[in-house]
Order: structure tokens, then sequence, then C-alpha cells
């Protein structure tokens, strides 16, 4: 799969268009070797204009969303991704990600941002058509700051999170969870995050 991605191709004002402005492009390849495992491999390459940099888009640090102060950004991200379907009742995988951050004013000022979940889930546990879950992570951490050692992240957040999915129906769904950030934003002088959630899905 190949895509390419304009964050406003309909301006045609200097660093708006489809080539000119913001831009994703991408690439991802699929790998099923049985029905019971698959693999995926996935290439993103980013550009941000002046001030509109979001590396992590806002699910990392405060340092991982603009880590060159409004510069224009350029970013190569690498994905590999996994699910083994061990049995009827058990599932496991997870993904993990790196990006290659640079702003454009300087090629040599890299810094490396790392992320990754693992998860295992229980198809039909308790009832048929219900799941549950439990996910343990780490948003994504500026590892490396390249030339500037302020730019690293200096502790590490954990995300953990049990959900269940109560399938009321072919249509409906109803799924409770509960999620935990240790140390939120990479810094171990935060107080851990506690957050329960309820998402309701439709399908027509």
């Amino acid at each position: 799969e190949l895509g390419y991605l304009a964050a406003e191709p309909a301006d045609a004002s200097e660093g708006g268009g489809i080539f000119n402005g913001d831009y994703s492009a991408l690439g991802q390849l699929i790998i099923e070797p049985n029905a019971n495992l698959s693999f995926g491999l996935g290439y993103v390459r980013k550009y941000w204009g002046k001030n509109n940099a979001d590396i992590s888009s806002g699910t990392g640090s405060f340092k991982t969303l603009d880590p060159f102060d409004g510069s224009p950004t350029t970013a190569d991200n690498v994905g590999f991704q996994a699910n083994w379907r061990v049995n009827d009742r058990i599932e496991v995988g997870g993904w993990f990600g790196t990006t290659w951050a640079r702003p454009e004013t300087n090629d040599d000022d890299d810094v490396i941002i790392m992320n990754g979940m693992f998860y295992v889930a229980f198809p039909d546990l308790f009832k048929e058509g219900n799941m549950g879950g439990i996910m343990v992570g780490v948003p994504p951490i500026v590892t490396d700051g390249g030339d500037d050692d302020s730019l690293e992240d200096d502790d590490t957040s954990l995300h953990i999170e049990a959900i269940y999915r109560f399938q009321l129906n072919d249509n409906i769904s109803v799924s409770p969870g509960l999620f935990v950030i240790t140390n939120p934003n990479h810094d171990d002088s935060n107080d851990t995050i506690w957050v329960t959630t309820l998402r309701t899905t439709f399908r027509f």
C-alpha cells in the first residue's frame, strides 16, 4: 500500500498546495504467513511548515511534539507490528516505532523518538462476541536529543490499560475501561494519572 496526503491541497499560497505544504508520504507492507499470524511494516515521511510541527500527534511528551521550536521539520517514521492468534481464546501482539526528526534549518540536528505497545486480547471472554484486553506500552519519548541533551526526556512513562467489550447485539457494543499513566510527560515528578473510560460503538 502506498499513499500521499497533503494537509491543505487547495491552498494555492506559498507554503501550501499539494507539494509545497505539510504532507505525509507513506508505504505499508502486510505479511500473513497463515490465518493466525500477521506482520506489518510501515514507513511514513512527514513534513511540517513553520509552527505546524506535531511529530507525535499529541500522544507523547511535550518534547516529542515540536522539539525545534517552530522550525519547519521533516520526520522519517518506521513502524513494525505483529499479531498472533494463539488459539480461539487468546491473541497477543504489539507494535514498535521509531522516528528520526530534524529541522529543515539544520539537517544534522536530529532527534530520535520511540514508542511501543504490547497487548493480550481474550476473544469471547465470559460470553461469545465479547472481548477483554490488557495493554502495556510507552508513549512517544525522545531517547536521543542529538547535539542538544536538553531535548531528551528525563524519565519514562508507562501506559497501562484494561478494557472489556460487551457486544450487546450485531450493531452496538459498549466498552468500559481503565488506563493508568505513570510518570506523565516522561517526568517522575508528576503524579500517576488514572482514567476510566466508557466507549459505545454503533455499526451500520
